[in-house]
């Protein structure tokens, strides 16, 4: 392996929306001190701005990948699964086993439950920067080294 997993940084970023998501609120709707409301029709939380989670990984030999994730309220939570279960797990290893590293990730709290929400949203925006740095690396496109892994 001549390249190694350095560095795995993750960014919360926040950009305001002039309308809340899925239009005006509706009579009633409060938003928290959080930037956070509950639509009545779906129950549902959104914030006042559109959140994502940028990921970059670095390798030792400084090749970047970058990837992201969409996190409709509290990127956060992402960010501290990155940087507290995950990242932990990856750094080392080798850029190449995108699969292998994502299986691993995967499996390692599928038994607790946690095959969506927060957890998939961190793994997926690590597993975009992983499949990035891989094509820069090999100097193809993704989608031809997705083709060779099927």
């Amino acid at each position: 392996m001549s390249e190694a997993i350095e560095i795995i940084t993750a960014m919360p970023l926040a950009v305001p929306r002039p309308v809340p998501y899925l239009g005006p609120l509706e009579n009633g709707v409060k938003i928290n001190e959080k930037g956070v409301f509950t639509r009545p029709g779906n129950h549902s939380v959104y914030g006042v701005a559109d959140h994502s989670v940028l990921v970059k990984v670095t390798t030792t030999g400084g090749a970047i990948g970058w990837g992201e994730c969409v996190s409709v309220v509290a990127p956060q939570v992402v960010t501290a699964i990155l940087n507290e279960m995950v990242i932990p797990l990856v750094r080392g290893r080798d850029p190449h086993d995108v699969v292998a590293i994502y299986e691993d990730l995967y499996n390692a709290m599928r038994v607790r439950g946690y095959f969506g929400g927060f957890y998939h949203d961190a793994l997926a925006a690590l597993d975009i920067a992983l499949w990035d740095l891989r094509g820069k690396l090999a100097g193809l496109p993704i989608c031809q080294l997705l083709n060779q892994t099927l």
